[in-house]
Formats: structure tokens, C-alpha cells, sequence
């Protein structure tokens, strides 16, 4: 089977839509063939490839979530981080979802990427500033 390279940046809407077309066609190959398979073995193999094609397509799904939450400017600062910078930034937002971490509760989660350090805090405190807005509107 060939495998096609994905000309998007990780990260960007663009390389998103790609993935998840690659997802679901891998989805459904492997649930077919998790459906045509004898063996335990075999159907057991397929149907982890199904649940792992799955997992991708809810991560791709939650990250389109919240970009779409986002301003122009956000976005587009969001989009440039990588997939596992934007993956720590949902688990934060998960994590505490109405307020910002105490310092004494948990170490910086941001800490072991300093480029984006600054940025991510500064996406994750106007995100939760913009729901304390809405929830009082």
C-alpha cells in the first residue's frame, strides 16, 4: 500500500483535515477487517487498529473544538505549536476547567517546553478568561 506524505505542518488545520481523511480510511480497513478475520489473533490486532484510528480521530476532533473558540490571533498561535504542546494545553484546560492552577497544587506543565512557555500560559489564561465571561453573561 503506498503511503502518502502529508505536505502540512503539524499542528494546522490543514494537516488535521488530512489526518482525520487517513484516520477513518484506516478505520474502516480495519474494521473490515477485523469482520473477515478467523483467528482471535487476528480479529484482536484488527480491532486495536480500529480503537488506536478512533483515539486519533477524538484527539483531532477536541483540538478542532477548541480552535474553534478561538480569536484570529489565537489560532493562529495555536496552530503553530506542536501537536504534543497543543495536546498539554487541552490536558491543563481539562484538568482545571474553571480556573487557572494554584503554583503549590502542581509543578509549571509548561516548563519543558521554554519556547512556547509564555505563550501557551498566555492562550491558556485568555481561554479561561473568555469562559469566566460567557458563564456570567
Amino acid at each position: 500500500m503506498a503511503r502518502w506524505r502529508n505536505p502540512y505542518r503539524p499542528g494546522t488545520e490543514s494537516y488535521a483535515r488530512f489526518r482525520q481523511a487517513e484516520l477513518a480510511r484506516r478505520a474502516a480497513l480495519a474494521q473490515a477487517t477485523a469482520e473477515r478475520a478467523k483467528k482471535p489473533e487476528a480479529r484482536r490486532r484488527a480491532k486495536r487498529r480500529v480503537a488506536a484510528a478512533e483515539r486519533g480521530l477524538r484527539d483531532i476532533a477536541e483540538r478542532r473544538d477548541y480552535r474553534s473558540q478561538l480569536s484570529e490571533r489565537d489560532r493562529s498561535e495555536f496552530s503553530r505549536y506542536s501537536i504534543a504542546a497543543q495536546n498539554k494545553l487541552l490536558t491543563m484546560l481539562s484538568d482545571f476547567p474553571a480556573s487557572v492552577p494554584p503554583p503549590t497544587e502542581l509543578p509549571d506543565p509548561f516548563a519543558d517546553d521554554p519556547k512556547n512557555r509564555a505563550s501557551l500560559w498566555r492562550l491558556y489564561y485568555s481561554t479561561r478568561a473568555g469562559s469566566r465571561q460567557r458563564r456570567a453573561a
